[in-house]
């Protein structure tokens, strides 16, 4: 997990703010034992439906769409965002998008640091490769978009402070 553990520390920050047990250390180990890890070790982006439904809640891949992000945010829904450049960082990198910070900026937590930033939308939409929403308390099925289920309150917290725990991928 040390260069490449970003994609299910994700999922384990997701499921903790759903009220779930959750570890980075299982949530990487449940990747690779599910075929969602590449030799590389990146974590495909399928991989967050698995996790979510073992976890009691739903995750699914959507359109990178500003409304839809910014609709999931103002309903304390977090969003996965997979993405190379700005916020990102240099290489291919996950991030949690947890709340809209106001003035076109969206509040962030980086899964290799555990820091918290903001960034503006438009730098978001230009950089994300792939989006993963966050839906409803349990893993009935899934909405036909990101915008159909009840809002959720939420708190994010990092789950991994451990240096062994920092990820790029």
């Amino acid at each position: 997990m040390a260069n490449t553990g970003c994609g299910p520390t994700a999922a384990a920050m997701v499921a903790t703010a759903y009220g779930k047990k959750a570890d980075p250390l299982d949530a990487n180990s449940m990747s690779y034992a599910t075929g969602m890890r590449a030799p590389d070790g990146s974590t495909n982006p399928d991989f967050f439906s698995g996790y979510a439904a073992s976890k009691g809640y739903g995750m699914r891949r959507g359109p990178t769409s500003s409304g839809m992000i910014a609709s999931n945010l103002n309903k304390g829904r977090p969003v996965v965002l997979m993405g190379k450049g700005g916020a990102f960082g240099p290489d291919m990198h996950y991030i949690v998008a947890n709340k809209i910070a106001g003035r076109g900026r969206v509040g962030f937590v980086d899964p290799w640091t555990g820091a918290s930033r903001t960034t503006t939308m438009g730098s978001l939409m230009s950089n994300t490769a792939s989006t993963i929403y966050s839906y409803g308390k349990g893993p009935a099925s899934a909405p036909h978009s990101a915008d159909e289920s009840a809002p959720t309150s939420i708190c994010l917290l990092y789950t991994s402070p451990s240096p062994r725990d920092r990820t790029r991928s």
